[in-house]
């Protein structure tokens, strides 16, 4: 059985491009299958910021760029198929359900 190793993180904010680069080094080092983030304060174009370094599956919902936002990174390698998706439109939440 393959393990599966998830990091949540409350990030405080992820418009820097600075702390973008700070977070995926650590997950690039610590390689896991899972992250969920709290609080990415992130809109429109940088969420794309985050879907470009990381290989597999990125799901947010979004709010202001000064407050909440989560976001779900799910490594390409991870068993996982996505069968229904529901977002917060305030950016609190994110539901996934998978097989």
């Amino acid at each position: 059985m393959a393990t599966c190793n998830i990091i949540s993180w409350n990030i405080r904010g992820l418009n820097s491009k600075f702390k973008r680069s700070l977070l995926f080094s650590y997950l690039k080092k610590y390689t896991p299958s899972m992250v969920l983030l709290q609080e990415t304060h992130l809109m429109g174009q940088k969420v794309l910021s985050l879907k470009k370094p990381w290989v597999g599956w990125a799901y947010h919902a979004t709010f202001t760029s000064h407050s909440r936002g989560v976001t779900i990174l799910i490594r390409k390698n991870t068993p996982f198929e996505l069968i229904n998706l529901i977002t917060d439109h305030y950016g609190r939440f994110i539901i996934l359900a998978r097989l």
